[in-house]
């Protein structure tokens, strides 16, 4: 997924938030090669790291599959991630 869509999903460093809806778009694009289980399964993965879940925490905009801003993370959005970040740092307290 990098590989066909690095300003997406950079290989590393920081990690953009994703435009609602970016599965379809990604199936329906087809230059992954990937069928689209494997598609979610990266997805689920992606979107569960610390970095991903620091960039939706912070409301930034979201990007499409060329990395240009297709909306904002909305205030709901950033809340739930801001709470994953902060049940996962309890444990390190």
């Amino acid at each position: 997924m990098t590989a066909a869509y690095p300003r997406a999903f950079p290989r590393c460093g920081y990690r953009p938030p994703l435009k609602v809806g970016i599965f379809r778009d990604i199936v329906e694009d087809g230059t992954s090669g990937l069928p689209a289980g494997k598609v979610r399964l990266f997805l689920s993965i992606w979107t569960r790291s610390t970095s991903y879940l620091n960039g939706v925490a912070r409301g930034r905009h979201r990007v499409g599959l060329d990395g240009t801003p297709c909306g904002k993370v909305s205030n709901e959005n950033a809340m739930e991630a801001a709470v994953r970040l902060a049940s996962r740092n309890k444990g390190f307290g």
